[in-house]
């Protein structure tokens, strides 16, 4: 990923003259000599990691689902830099640090793992002017099915067909004995995470998006096939706001246990 560097000019102080009315005239002058510094970036500004998703990288959910949670960050005023930027800084990054695990022990060598941590932090933050990550993640989970509905992660869904329900009331009249289904049922969530430059956990929150599973007459259940997953627009932008809230509210508010407090380096404001 690539981010953007923000430049400060400390200590540009110019040496004390005795005539202060000569330094006034000579103002403007060496203002104007000074070089053109990027402003310090003073708000939070997040870089978009690629979509956690089980897609390939050319996917069109992945870039569409990523532009309507930076659309909704956006909304908030935190600016997102796209992920394709960020991929590409990353990978620089990777490569410039070489291996981090101990050859010997096949573990993650700390002291590498830290030179590798701060090269990202400086760089992410000098390039794109990002304070922090954010990723989307696809999850398959299970969701309790209690004979009409799909209830998981805050969402509660039909997966029943009307007719089915009815034929399952008649046959109970007719034989005397109901049957009531329930049980567990494959559905997918959405993930929403925000974290600091060296991947410290800021804020976390999931938000169920559909059913993977709808019960018919006929075949008695249909399994919605990979490549249709995630296609309802509508349900993917309800997810993203359940996950997080009213101008990030949610996120921002119960993205964390407790009364934790926010990792070094990152800020809301």
């Amino acid at each position: 990923m690539s981010r953007w560097q923000v430049g400060s000019v400390r200590g540009a102080g110019f040496p004390a003259q005795r005539g202060g009315r000569r330094l006034l005239l000579l103002l403007p002058a060496l203002l104007a000599a000074l070089p053109t510094w990027a402003p310090i970036a003073s708000a939070a500004r997040l870089c978009m990691l690629p979509a956690a998703f089980p897609f390939d990288e050319d996917d069109e959910r992945r870039a569409r689902i990523e532009q309507i949670v930076a659309r909704e960050f956006e909304a908030a005023s935190i600016p997102v830099a796209p992920s394709a930027e960020v991929r590409k800084l990353l990978e620089v990054v990777d490569e410039r640090s070489g291996r981090i695990f101990d050859p010997e022990t096949g573990r993650i060598d700390d002291a590498k793992e830290s030179l590798y941590l701060d090269d990202i932090e400086r760089s992410v933050a000098a390039e794109l002017g990002c304070t922090g990550f954010v990723q989307v993640g696809l999850h398959q989970v299970l969701a309790w099915y209690d004979g009409h509905h799909a209830n998981w992660d805050g969402r509660r869904t039909p997966i029943n067909s009307g007719a089915r329900i009815a034929g399952r009331v008649v046959l109970g009249i007719l034989s005397g004995v109901y049957v009531q289904e329930q049980g567990w049922v494959p559905a997918l969530s959405l993930s929403i995470e925000v974290s600091n430059l060296r991947y410290e956990d800021v804020a976390f929150r999931v938000a169920g998006v559909e059913p993977l599973m709808n019960f018919s007459v006929s075949r008695k259940q249909d399994l919605l096939p990979r490549d249709q997953w995630l296609k309802d627009e509508a349900l993917v932008e309800t997810a993203i706001g359940a996950a997080l809230g009213s101008d990030l509210a949610d996120l921002k508010g119960n993205g964390r246990p407790g009364e934790a407090p926010l990792p070094t380096g990152f800020s809301w404001e």
